[in-house]
């Protein structure tokens, strides 16, 4: 029996040495994950197409889509319309116009080509209207007064978007609704990040989602998160980057401590802070193995895209480059096994179309 503690106390400290070790492994092996350079094919450039975009930027996340015939559908949301251009860079109608008729365009947040028709987020999020494929006007539905929302999809006949409402209720929300195509909401699913005040639940809580299979893959624009829900909103994972030792999503968290908000519900927002807040994804998309791409900028201006396994686990960083320069990514989207983006890569301004 006089033994019996000693021994304890050894089994203890292997324990424990083994845990160090294991930490200590997965810490390096976090900072050794490769860094991967890909030359980009320039599709296009945004000259040839006479858009300014500056005027797209703010959204460009969910602003471009391809359908069918391989044309292209552009949101210029300063100009209130969507552009649809030939794969030969000829303009073939606009959609859209500023004004306050079913037809009309307010801010346009997010293009989606859906089948022989395309949907459209309008006005802040508080409205999704269908077009045909030439511009005609379809329907509308009204989400709530006072939506906020970034992302639409459309699956098994439902529309899905990130929506936030300005009401008193907001904090006890989901952050996808479910609709019917007529608008009626079916359900709120997802995770919501807790935060102090409407302006912080309104960064925090912004989306950038997919829909594949039977799961729901997304990133939060404002915090390193990346999640898979299942289709009733269960979460598979939802994992914190910040805590994935990944030295450039380290170096942003710093910055945003010093700069802005800490984390959510942490910080109260003020009129200075928010100013500064600092934008974690500047792009997302999922492949056809279920592998998700999320694009950021280092806070040396370093364009760098996260590629995760379908389980979330880091399998390298990209830098996508023209001309051996890097291109500023501002959104990328995956169609039909195609990996497109937009982006500038020199110092002429002049954004790209491009695949990688």
């Amino acid at each position: 029996m006089k033994f019996k503690y000693p021994i304890l106390l050894l089994v203890l400290s292997i324990v424990l040495v083994q845990c160090q070790s294991s930490e200590s492994r997965s810490v390096q092996e976090d900072l050794k994950i490769k860094t991967r350079t890909v030359k980009v094919e320039p599709i296009l450039s945004f000259k040839e197409l006479d858009v300014n975009v500056q005027h797209m930027r703010p959204f460009l996340n969910n602003a471009f889509d391809i359908d069918a015939d391989s044309n292209y559908y552009l949101i210029e949301a300063e100009n209130h319309r969507v552009l649809k251009f030939s794969p030969q860079k000829e303009l073939i109608c606009q959609i859209g116009s500023i004004g306050q008729a079913d037809e009309d365009l307010y801010y346009p947040r997010a293009v989606l080509v859906d089948g022989d028709s395309i949907l459209v987020l309008d006005n802040g999020g508080s409205q999704v209207k269908r077009f045909s494929l030439s511009g005609q006007f379809i329907s509308i539905f009204k989400m709530k007064e006072g939506a906020h929302t970034n992302t639409i999809r459309v699956h098994d006949g439902k529309i899905y978007g990130d929506v936030r409402y300005e009401s008193h209720d907001w904090a006890a929300r989901k952050p996808i609704s479910v609709f019917t195509e007529k608008g009626e909401c079916l359900k709120e699913i997802g995770v919501i990040l807790k935060t102090t005040d409407w302006n912080s639940y309104q960064f925090f809580n912004g989306l950038l989602f997919r829909i594949k299979g039977n799961h729901i893959y997304g990133a939060v624009e404002f915090h390193p998160v990346i999640f898979k829900y299942d289709l009733d909103g269960r979460t598979v994972f939802y994992k914190n980057l910040g805590k994935m030792k990944i030295p450039e999503i380290d170096e942003i968290n710093g910055f945003v401590k010093k700069g802005a908000f800490d984390t959510p519900g942490e910080k109260k927002t003020t009129e200075s802070n928010k100013i500064v807040t600092r934008k974690y994804c500047r792009g997302f998309e999922i492949d056809e193995n279920n592998h998700f791409y999320y694009s950021f900028v280092t806070v040396s201006n370093l364009n760098l895209i996260l590629h995760f396994d379908s389980d979330g686990n880091l399998l390298e960083k990209l830098v996508l480059t023209k001309d051996d320069l890097p291109i500023d990514i501002l959104g990328i989207y995956f169609k039909k096994s195609v990996k497109y983006g937009i982006g500038y890569y020199d110092e002429t301004n002049d954004a790209i179309l491009f695949t990688f």
